[in-house]
């Protein structure tokens, strides 16, 4: 009974998101590069190491997985699975059954946009989700001191973790390096394993940020951003942070909103300290959602809210992250609560190795979405919940899967019907072939806007070179 959820939920994933997904953008092109074997798809990998990127482990992945999609279905409704699975394993709440559908509630609640990009868009999925799905497992092993079970395992991972994304590469050095100098407080002694895993994801690390293809696509891309000092750099993202970080993601706003109501209640007596931080910590997040979602529907009252580049946008969101931390920091009472504020630490540090990066999206915060919801739930797993609450929370996550069956259902339908429309205009020898719009909630780049994604698009659908695609509702 306990893994039943988990195996239901897997399957969910895989037929009805999974399986009724469209492949997209560079799944086009990368799906190509299947077709001519597995040799040419390491091949090719090794020559983006020299040539583009560092990312060669991911490369590898991307190029099976894309052209095997039937395997990358099961494998990533696994994945998905197992980070419900181990937030809970992490957290140890007495309530389990809450807390696992709360995690739930933070892959099918996550704004819409990081779901097209990181759970279903095979690329995005396999460079960040992948990683962060792995990453996650081998906290909880190192929290129950269970690493040294799995010598080879671990040290096999401390070494391809890396090379699938830069952030996520640099975030698991830190939390070696944070675990190694932790354990020597304590000890007084080097743990010779732990050791060794730093220095494996340092030198997998150093491989990937000092590869030929790195440094060659620098000199071509964002040179002016590349040319900035240290300094500028972060000056220059603090509003991606902001954004990324706070103002799109309305399920973890809500949940953050909830856990601040607690501490303060929990920390302060006088009832108008309370007040004032309440009404300072409630009133402009939930503007903000409401901001967020009215700017989607193209209505512009509240813009000004989420407008991530206003200083006092950018003011009030780090008065909000550092009245989070002092709470915190005060509600230190054992162990737990030491782990929880460093997972925190650790989950906005993600979005803060970001700074320095000239590319932000939806997908790249994936990372500090779901460590900084782990551990907001860990406080949230002290707090008693009603009980009225408890049989609405699995009610509601029901209701949120099968609107998803609803939505990638329709999706499926509409992409058959797109693609054999392709295929009646190629048969009849049209000079412009239309296609037809996916919705928004499709896989990432569905729709071929951009030079290299119509290209692409036009040899996975065995289109002529000189015909023009147009993109039609």
């Amino acid at each position: 009974m306990k893994l039943k959820k988990y195996i239901i939920v897997t399957i969910v994933f895989f037929i009805m998101i999974l399986f009724l997904s469209p492949i997209s953008g560079d799944d086009w092109g990368n799906y190509m590069v299947g077709t001519q074997g597995l040799r040419h798809m390491i091949g090719q990998a090794i020559g983006m190491y020299f040539d583009w990127e560092g990312r060669l482990v991911s490369r590898i992945f991307i190029n099976f997985l894309t052209y095997h999609k039937w395997l990358w279905n099961i494998i990533n409704s696994l994945l998905i699975t197992s980070i419900i699975y181990f937030t809970v394993k992490i957290i140890e709440p007495k309530d389990k059954k809450t807390i696992y559908f709360l995690s739930l509630f933070g892959i099918i609640g996550m704004n819409i946009y990081m779901f097209s990009q990181s759970i279903t868009w095979l690329a995005g999925n396999i460079t960040y989700l992948f990683p962060l799905s792995l990453y996650i497992m081998y906290l909880y092993y190192l929290k129950t001191n269970q690493v040294k079970n799995h010598i080879v395992s671990f040290g096999i991972l401390n070494f391809i973790l890396p090379m699938f994304v830069e952030h996520m590469a640099v975030l698991l050095v830190l939390t070696n390096l944070l675990v190694n100098i932790i354990l020597y407080i304590r000890t007084k002694k080097v743990d010779k394993i732990l050791l060794c895993h730093f220095i494996l994801s340092t030198f997998s690390t150093i491989l990937m940020l000092l590869s030929p293809g790195s440094n060659l696509r620098t000199k071509i891309e964002n040179i002016e951003f590349n040319q900035l000092s240290l300094i500028w750099k972060i000056l220059y993202n603090i509003p991606n942070f902001m954004y990324y970080t706070f103002i799109s993601n309305a399920y973890l706003m809500i949940l953050w909103i909830i856990v601040m109501i607690y501490l303060i209640r929990k920390q302060f007596t006088n009832k108008i300290v309370k007040k004032i931080f309440i009404f300072y910590i409630t009133g402009i997040p939930i503007l903000t959602i409401i901001g967020y979602h009215t700017s989607i529907l193209q209505i512009s009252y509240l813009n000004f809210i989420i407008d991530s580049h206003h200083l006092l946008v950018i003011l009030y969101w780090i008065s909000f992250v550092s009245i989070f931390i002092f709470l915190m920091i005060k509600n230190i009472k054992n162990q737990e609560n030491i782990y929880c504020l460093i997972l925190f630490l650790i989950g906005i540090s993600a979005n803060g190795i970001m700074l320095l990066s000239p590319t932000w999206g939806y997908r790249t915060a994936l990372a500090t979405n779901i460590l900084v919801l782990i551990s907001l739930l860990w406080i949230i797993s002290d707090i008693k919940i009603p009980g009225m609450m408890k049989k609405i929370i699995p009610i509601l996550g029901g209701s949120l899967l099968f609107l998803y069956l609803i939505l990638y259902s329709y999706l499926y339908y509409v992409n058959q019907e797109r693609e054999q429309f392709i295929k009646q205009q190629i048969k009849s020898n049209q000079n412009i072939i239309q296609v037809k719009k996916l919705p928004i909630y499709a896989p990432c780049n569905s729709n071929p806007t951009n030079e290299y994604h119509e290209k692409v698009f036009k040899k996975y659908y065995d289109i002529e070179g000189n015909k023009k695609i147009q993109i039609i509702k």
